[in-house]
Protein backbone atom coordinates (compact mmCIF):
# COMPACT_ATOMS: atom_id res chain seq x y z
CA UNK A 1 0.00 0.00 0.00
CA UNK A 2 0.85 2.95 -1.15
CA UNK A 3 -0.94 5.90 0.81
CA UNK A 4 2.00 8.26 1.91
CA UNK A 5 3.22 8.27 -1.34
CA UNK A 6 0.54 8.45 -3.46
CA UNK A 7 -0.89 11.65 -1.36
CA UNK A 8 2.46 13.30 -0.83
CA UNK A 9 2.12 13.74 -5.03
CA UNK A 10 -0.80 14.94 -5.21
CA UNK A 11 0.20 17.90 -2.53
CA UNK A 12 3.63 18.17 -4.44
CA UNK A 13 1.58 18.76 -7.87
CA UNK A 14 -0.37 21.45 -6.50
CA UNK A 15 2.71 23.34 -5.81
CA UNK A 16 3.27 23.17 -9.33
CA UNK A 17 1.28 26.36 -9.28
CA UNK A 18 3.52 28.67 -7.52
CA UNK A 19 6.33 27.87 -9.48
CA UNK A 20 4.56 29.94 -12.41
CA UNK A 21 5.68 33.68 -11.12
CA UNK A 22 8.84 32.97 -8.21
CA UNK A 23 12.18 33.96 -8.31
CA UNK A 24 14.78 31.66 -10.25
CA UNK A 25 15.94 30.86 -6.81
CA UNK A 26 12.69 29.51 -5.98
CA UNK A 27 12.21 27.27 -9.25
CA UNK A 28 15.21 25.88 -8.96
CA UNK A 29 14.97 25.10 -5.07
CA UNK A 30 11.23 23.55 -5.90
CA UNK A 31 12.70 21.44 -9.26
CA UNK A 32 15.60 19.68 -7.16
CA UNK A 33 12.84 19.01 -3.96
CA UNK A 34 11.04 17.03 -6.60
CA UNK A 35 14.13 15.14 -8.07
CA UNK A 36 14.99 14.34 -4.81
CA UNK A 37 12.12 12.95 -3.86
CA UNK A 38 11.54 10.90 -7.11
CA UNK A 39 15.19 9.36 -6.99
CA UNK A 40 15.02 8.57 -3.31
CA UNK A 41 17.60 11.14 -2.17
CA UNK A 42 16.03 11.98 0.62
CA UNK A 43 18.62 14.39 3.07
CA UNK A 44 19.05 16.48 -0.35
CA UNK A 45 15.10 16.54 -0.45
CA UNK A 46 14.91 18.31 3.01
CA UNK A 47 17.77 20.98 1.75
CA UNK A 48 15.63 21.57 -0.81
CA UNK A 49 11.88 21.61 0.78
CA UNK A 50 13.78 24.15 3.49
CA UNK A 51 14.76 26.57 0.90
CA UNK A 52 12.02 26.40 -1.28
CA UNK A 53 9.85 26.89 1.57
CA UNK A 54 12.33 29.75 2.94
CA UNK A 55 12.00 31.49 -0.68
CA UNK A 56 8.10 30.82 -1.06
CA UNK A 57 7.90 32.75 2.24
CA UNK A 58 9.80 35.97 0.86
CA UNK A 59 7.67 36.02 -2.51
CA UNK A 60 4.35 34.60 -1.30
CA UNK A 61 1.77 35.29 1.31
CA UNK A 62 2.46 33.04 4.62
CA UNK A 63 -1.68 32.00 4.34
CA UNK A 64 -1.38 30.64 0.70
CA UNK A 65 -2.34 27.51 -0.05
CA UNK A 66 1.20 26.87 -1.77
CA UNK A 67 3.54 27.80 1.39
CA UNK A 68 1.12 24.96 3.50
CA UNK A 69 1.73 22.24 0.77
CA UNK A 70 5.68 23.26 0.94
CA UNK A 71 5.41 23.37 4.59
CA UNK A 72 3.95 19.65 4.28
CA UNK A 73 6.61 18.60 1.57
CA UNK A 74 9.37 19.65 4.32
CA UNK A 75 7.93 17.41 7.18
CA UNK A 76 7.17 14.50 4.71
CA UNK A 77 10.82 14.98 3.50
CA UNK A 78 12.27 14.79 7.02
CA UNK A 79 10.25 11.97 7.65
CA UNK A 80 11.58 10.30 4.70
CA UNK A 81 14.95 10.83 5.59
CA UNK A 82 14.49 9.21 9.07
CA UNK A 83 14.51 12.46 11.28
CA UNK A 84 10.98 11.54 12.90
CA UNK A 85 11.31 14.02 15.67
CA UNK A 86 12.30 17.07 13.22
CA UNK A 87 9.39 15.85 11.34
CA UNK A 88 6.88 16.14 13.57
CA UNK A 89 7.27 19.11 14.13
CA UNK A 90 7.32 20.69 10.64
CA UNK A 91 4.15 18.34 10.16
CA UNK A 92 2.85 20.03 13.31
CA UNK A 93 2.82 23.51 11.86
CA UNK A 94 2.06 21.99 8.29
CA UNK A 95 -0.95 20.58 9.40
CA UNK A 96 -1.62 24.40 11.18
CA UNK A 97 -1.03 26.04 7.62
CA UNK A 98 -2.84 23.50 5.81
CA UNK A 99 -5.79 23.83 8.26
CA UNK A 100 -5.65 27.39 7.60
CA UNK A 101 -5.39 27.47 4.11
CA UNK A 102 -7.63 24.39 2.74
CA UNK A 103 -9.84 24.74 6.05
CA UNK A 104 -10.59 22.89 9.11
CA UNK A 105 -12.00 19.55 7.69
CA UNK A 106 -10.25 20.13 4.08
CA UNK A 107 -9.32 16.24 2.26
CA UNK A 108 -5.79 17.92 1.90
CA UNK A 109 -5.64 17.50 6.00
CA UNK A 110 -5.78 13.31 5.58
CA UNK A 111 -2.30 13.09 4.34
CA UNK A 112 -1.31 15.20 6.53
CA UNK A 113 -2.72 13.41 9.60
CA UNK A 114 -1.23 10.07 8.54
CA UNK A 115 2.38 12.04 7.96
CA UNK A 116 1.76 13.10 11.88
CA UNK A 117 0.74 9.28 13.19
CA UNK A 118 3.99 7.72 11.15
CA UNK A 119 6.46 10.28 13.49
CA UNK A 120 3.59 10.49 16.10
CA UNK A 121 4.66 8.84 19.63
CA UNK A 122 1.87 5.65 20.55
CA UNK A 123 -0.82 8.01 21.98
CA UNK A 124 -0.96 10.74 19.43
CA UNK A 125 -0.15 8.74 16.62
CA UNK A 126 -3.84 6.62 17.05
CA UNK A 127 -5.57 10.76 17.81
CA UNK A 128 -4.01 10.95 14.27
CA UNK A 129 -5.29 7.93 12.59
CA UNK A 130 -8.76 8.75 14.35
CA UNK A 131 -8.54 11.64 12.58
CA UNK A 132 -7.73 10.49 9.09
CA UNK A 133 -10.34 8.13 9.03
CA UNK A 134 -12.83 10.42 10.38
CA UNK A 135 -11.87 13.06 7.33
CA UNK A 136 -11.71 10.31 4.99
CA UNK A 137 -14.77 8.51 5.54
CA UNK A 138 -16.34 12.25 5.33
CA UNK A 139 -14.34 13.34 1.44
CA UNK A 140 -14.69 9.61 0.15
CA UNK A 141 -17.64 7.79 2.09
CA UNK A 142 -16.87 4.90 4.78
CA UNK A 143 -17.33 2.37 2.30
CA UNK A 144 -15.25 3.62 -0.52
CA UNK A 145 -11.85 1.53 -1.15
CA UNK A 146 -9.96 4.31 -0.19
CA UNK A 147 -11.35 4.66 3.05
CA UNK A 148 -10.53 1.18 3.35
CA UNK A 149 -7.38 0.72 2.63
CA UNK A 150 -6.42 3.45 5.29
CA UNK A 151 -8.08 1.11 8.10
CA UNK A 152 -5.89 -1.62 6.83
CA UNK A 153 -3.09 0.72 6.75
CA UNK A 154 -4.28 1.87 10.14
CA UNK A 155 -5.10 -1.94 11.72
CA UNK A 156 -1.40 -3.11 10.34
CA UNK A 157 1.25 -0.37 11.19
CA UNK A 158 0.47 0.99 14.28
CA UNK A 159 -3.07 0.83 15.62
CA UNK A 160 -3.38 -2.15 17.76
CA UNK A 161 -6.86 -1.09 19.78
CA UNK A 162 -9.45 -1.53 17.43
CA UNK A 163 -7.62 -2.72 14.73
CA UNK A 164 -9.70 -6.42 14.21
CA UNK A 165 -13.07 -3.98 14.04
CA UNK A 166 -11.02 -1.96 11.51
CA UNK A 167 -9.54 -5.15 9.13
CA UNK A 168 -13.05 -6.37 9.43
CA UNK A 169 -14.77 -3.19 7.97
CA UNK A 170 -11.90 -2.89 5.30
CA UNK A 171 -12.93 -7.10 4.56
CA UNK A 172 -16.70 -6.34 4.07
CA UNK A 173 -16.16 -3.19 1.93
CA UNK A 174 -13.81 -4.24 -0.43
CA UNK A 175 -16.15 -7.41 -0.90
CA UNK A 176 -19.13 -4.96 -1.29
CA UNK A 177 -16.77 -3.39 -3.67
CA UNK A 178 -15.61 -6.29 -6.10
CA UNK A 179 -12.05 -5.99 -4.72
CA UNK A 180 -11.14 -9.33 -4.46
CA UNK A 181 -7.27 -9.30 -3.99
CA UNK A 182 -8.15 -6.53 -1.16
CA UNK A 183 -10.28 -8.44 0.53
CA UNK A 184 -7.99 -11.82 0.42
CA UNK A 185 -5.13 -9.24 1.65
CA UNK A 186 -7.42 -7.92 4.91
CA UNK A 187 -8.08 -11.79 5.52
CA UNK A 188 -4.76 -12.25 5.38
CA UNK A 189 -3.70 -9.44 8.00
CA UNK A 190 -7.21 -10.52 10.17
CA UNK A 191 -5.85 -14.43 10.26
CA UNK A 192 -2.61 -12.97 11.12
CA UNK A 193 -4.01 -10.45 13.87
CA UNK A 194 -5.26 -13.45 15.53
CA UNK A 195 -2.53 -15.89 15.53
CA UNK A 196 -0.13 -13.14 16.70
CA UNK A 197 -2.25 -12.64 19.40
CA UNK A 198 -2.35 -16.26 20.86
CA UNK A 199 -5.99 -16.59 19.15
CA UNK A 200 -5.46 -20.01 16.99
CA UNK A 201 -8.78 -21.25 16.47
CA UNK A 202 -9.66 -17.71 15.29
CA UNK A 203 -7.15 -17.26 12.61
CA UNK A 204 -8.26 -20.61 10.78
CA UNK A 205 -11.04 -19.13 8.67
CA UNK A 206 -9.55 -15.93 7.55
CA UNK A 207 -6.25 -17.67 6.45
CA UNK A 208 -8.73 -20.72 5.05
CA UNK A 209 -9.89 -17.48 2.78
CA UNK A 210 -6.81 -16.51 1.88
CA UNK A 211 -6.50 -19.96 0.70
CA UNK A 212 -9.27 -20.10 -1.59
CA UNK A 213 -9.82 -16.84 -2.86
CA UNK A 214 -5.62 -15.57 -3.55
CA UNK A 215 -3.59 -16.07 -6.56
CA UNK A 216 -0.31 -14.60 -4.99
CA UNK A 217 1.34 -17.84 -4.47
CA UNK A 218 3.81 -16.24 -2.07
CA UNK A 219 0.52 -15.30 0.38
CA UNK A 220 -1.07 -18.45 0.11
CA UNK A 221 1.94 -20.39 1.24
CA UNK A 222 2.46 -18.07 4.15
CA UNK A 223 -1.08 -18.47 4.87
CA UNK A 224 -0.75 -22.33 4.52
CA UNK A 225 2.11 -22.05 7.24
CA UNK A 226 -0.07 -20.08 9.61
CA UNK A 227 -2.86 -22.85 9.22
CA UNK A 228 -0.70 -25.91 10.20
CA UNK A 229 0.09 -24.14 13.14
CA UNK A 230 -3.26 -23.42 14.17
CA UNK A 231 -5.08 -26.39 13.08
CA UNK A 232 -2.49 -28.45 14.95
CA UNK A 233 -2.51 -26.66 18.30
CA UNK A 234 -6.33 -27.15 17.62
CA UNK A 235 -5.83 -31.01 17.11
CA UNK A 236 -7.57 -30.83 13.89
CA UNK A 237 -4.30 -32.51 12.64
CA UNK A 238 -6.29 -34.50 9.29
CA UNK A 239 -7.13 -30.49 8.40
CA UNK A 240 -3.43 -29.51 8.42
CA UNK A 241 -2.46 -32.22 5.72
CA UNK A 242 -3.56 -30.50 3.24
CA UNK A 243 -1.48 -27.48 3.64
CA UNK A 244 1.40 -29.78 4.93
CA UNK A 245 1.40 -31.40 0.90
CA UNK A 246 0.81 -28.20 -0.70
CA UNK A 247 3.60 -26.70 1.38
CA UNK A 248 6.31 -29.78 0.46
CA UNK A 249 4.95 -29.48 -2.99
CA UNK A 250 6.27 -26.25 -3.71
CA UNK A 251 9.11 -26.24 -1.90
CA UNK A 252 13.22 -27.08 -3.08
CA UNK A 253 14.69 -29.91 -0.95
CA UNK A 254 17.55 -28.85 0.38
CA UNK A 255 18.62 -31.86 2.51
CA UNK A 256 17.32 -34.03 5.95
CA UNK A 257 20.19 -31.74 7.66
CA UNK A 258 18.09 -28.44 6.87
CA UNK A 259 15.04 -29.66 7.03
CA UNK A 260 13.06 -28.12 9.59
CA UNK A 261 9.09 -28.71 11.03
CA UNK A 262 6.25 -26.55 10.03
CA UNK A 263 4.65 -27.35 13.99
CA UNK A 264 6.72 -28.00 16.65
CA UNK A 265 4.14 -29.36 20.01
CA UNK A 266 6.19 -27.90 23.34
CA UNK A 267 7.26 -31.10 25.40
CA UNK A 268 5.87 -31.02 29.52
CA UNK A 269 8.77 -30.41 31.45
CA UNK A 270 9.45 -32.87 34.11
CA UNK A 271 8.44 -31.37 37.83
CA UNK A 272 11.34 -33.20 39.51
CA UNK A 273 13.63 -31.62 36.90
CA UNK A 274 11.74 -28.10 37.43
CA UNK A 275 11.89 -27.88 41.05
CA UNK A 276 15.19 -29.09 40.92
CA UNK A 277 16.53 -26.39 38.48
CA UNK A 278 17.95 -29.11 36.16
CA UNK A 279 17.92 -28.54 32.34
CA UNK A 280 18.34 -31.58 29.50
CA UNK A 281 17.92 -32.42 25.99
CA UNK A 282 17.05 -35.55 23.63
CA UNK A 283 18.08 -35.66 20.40
CA UNK A 284 15.95 -38.10 18.43
CA UNK A 285 15.99 -39.66 14.80
CA UNK A 286 13.18 -40.50 13.01
CA UNK A 287 11.09 -41.16 9.70
CA UNK A 288 8.83 -37.79 8.37
CA UNK A 289 5.76 -39.85 6.23
CA UNK A 290 4.28 -38.93 3.62
CA UNK A 291 2.07 -36.92 4.73
CA UNK A 292 4.35 -34.81 7.28
CA UNK A 293 3.74 -37.02 10.26
CA UNK A 294 6.31 -38.22 12.63
CA UNK A 295 7.13 -41.82 12.48
CA UNK A 296 9.15 -44.59 14.67
CA UNK A 297 11.31 -41.94 16.68
CA UNK A 298 14.53 -43.37 18.08
CA UNK A 299 16.17 -41.81 20.98
CA UNK A 300 20.01 -41.02 20.03
CA UNK A 301 21.33 -39.48 23.08
CA UNK A 302 20.32 -37.14 26.02
CA UNK A 303 21.34 -35.12 28.30
CA UNK A 304 20.06 -34.50 32.33
CA UNK A 305 18.75 -37.60 33.29
CA UNK A 306 16.19 -40.02 31.62
CA UNK A 307 13.15 -38.39 32.97
CA UNK A 308 13.69 -36.17 29.97
CA UNK A 309 13.17 -39.12 27.26
CA UNK A 310 9.80 -39.80 27.52
CA UNK A 311 8.09 -35.89 27.15
CA UNK A 312 10.49 -35.38 24.08
CA UNK A 313 9.15 -38.71 22.86
CA UNK A 314 5.53 -37.54 23.43
CA UNK A 315 6.54 -33.93 21.96
CA UNK A 316 8.02 -35.03 19.14
CA UNK A 317 4.91 -37.63 17.62
CA UNK A 318 3.82 -33.94 17.36
CA UNK A 319 5.45 -32.39 15.12
CA UNK A 320 4.39 -31.24 11.82
CA UNK A 321 6.71 -31.39 8.72
CA UNK A 322 5.95 -30.25 4.58
CA UNK A 323 6.83 -33.74 3.33
CA UNK A 324 9.31 -34.06 0.52
CA UNK A 325 8.71 -34.36 -2.97
CA UNK A 326 9.69 -36.61 -5.96
CA UNK A 327 8.35 -36.80 -8.98
CA UNK A 328 5.37 -34.38 -8.06
CA UNK A 329 4.90 -37.05 -5.23
CA UNK A 330 5.11 -37.10 -1.65
CA UNK A 331 7.69 -39.85 -0.25
CA UNK A 332 9.23 -40.59 3.22
CA UNK A 333 12.21 -38.89 4.47
CA UNK A 334 14.01 -41.08 6.99
CA UNK A 335 17.10 -40.34 8.83
CA UNK A 336 15.44 -37.13 10.27
CA UNK A 337 17.20 -35.40 13.27
CA UNK A 338 15.69 -33.03 15.79
CA UNK A 339 17.08 -31.96 19.42
CA UNK A 340 14.19 -31.34 22.26
CA UNK A 341 15.56 -28.93 25.03
CA UNK A 342 14.29 -28.47 28.00
CA UNK A 343 15.57 -24.97 29.17
CA UNK A 344 13.99 -22.87 32.15
CA UNK A 345 15.29 -20.07 30.84
CA UNK A 346 12.23 -20.80 28.29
Amino acid sequence: MHLRVLLASALIALAVSAAANPRQEFNEAYRAYGAAIEQGQYVDAVASARDALRLAREIMDDDSPEVAILAFNHGYALAKAGRVHDAYRALIEAHRLVGKAFGANAAELIQVELELAHTAQPEPAVNHLKRALELAGTHHGEDSEFVADLKVEAATRIWREGGLELLVEAADAYQGLGKTDKYVLAQYWLGKRHFDDGRRAEAIAPMTAVVEGQSDDELVLMARRILVEALEHEGRRDRATEHCLAIGSAAMWTGVEAYEPLYERDPVYPEEKRANAVEGSVLLEFTVDAEGYVQNPLVVSSVGGPEFVAPALAAITGFRYAPRFEDGAPVPVAGVRHRIVFSLRD
